[in-house]
């Protein structure tokens, strides 16, 4: 009797330990997969999603290799460009100062031909005009003075046109940057010494530049 109570008692509460399998899981006539298997078909999974996001992320770097090498190729184009444009506007800038120095040299050049073109013209002009003022300081007759004044006039315009002007000398101090002193005249008044006392040839300038100097008699003291 204590024996079928034992029994009985396990037919109602069975050790769950020792249950069989398709109880816990299922075995080849259960409905649901093991935890084995399971687990491993999420491994499959996980490896597959896994390999192809490797193969993504690889692709997604090659790319971006790619993309990088045609930036830095770009960039080395740009850089010659660059430097192109640096050696062409230093060339630029070394044309435009030697320009300018060569406008500079021209411009002085042109200048001085031309102050020398009308220092020669004026040479030649200068002895004619002071034949006309000696021949005015010998003419009396009021009608032959006013005529050769009139002509003297316009000497003295043409030439003060290109920058040439007579030099006024008589009575002045004797100076040598000015006048050549052709002889001497004596003089007893303290005053008057060392002065210019006549004018042979008049004496010109072309601005600042003594072009011909004056040929003039000076006094000089007597004790």
């Amino acid at each position: 009797m204590k024996e079928n109570k034992q029994d009985q008692d396990f037919q109602q509460n069975p050790d769950p330990k020792k249950q069989p399998e398709t109880a816990a899981g299922g075995g080849p006539g259960g409905g649901e997969p093991k935890v084995e298997e399971l687990d491993r078909d999420c491994l499959v999974e996980l490896s597959k999603a896994l390999r192809e996001e490797n193969s993504q992320l690889i692709a997604e770097q090659e790319q971006l290799k790619k993309e990088l090498e045609e930036q830095k190729a770009k960039y080395k184009r740009a850089e010659k460009i660059v430097s192109q444009a640096t050696d062409v506007s230093n060339l630029y800038q070394r044309l435009q100062v030697d320009f300018d120095n060569y406008r500079k040299r021209n411009a002085e050049i042109t200048a001085k031909a031309k102050e020398e073109a009308e220092c020669r013209v004026a040479l030649k002009v200068v002895p004619v005009l002071d034949s006309f003022l000696r021949a005015l300081d010998s003419v009396r007759d009021p009608a032959d003075r006013a005529g050769l004044e009139q002509i003297v006039r316009q000497f003295e315009d043409a030439l003060r046109e290109i920058g040439v002007e007579r030099r006024e000398a008589l009575g002045t101090p004797f100076d040598l940057n000015e006048h050549d002193a052709v002889m001497t005249a004596p003089t007893t008044e303290p005053e008057k010494d060392d002065t210019v006392a006549n004018v042979v040839a008049n004496g010109y300038r072309y601005g600042d530049k003594v072009i011909k100097h004056a040929q003039v008699i000076v006094h000089k003291l007597q004790s």
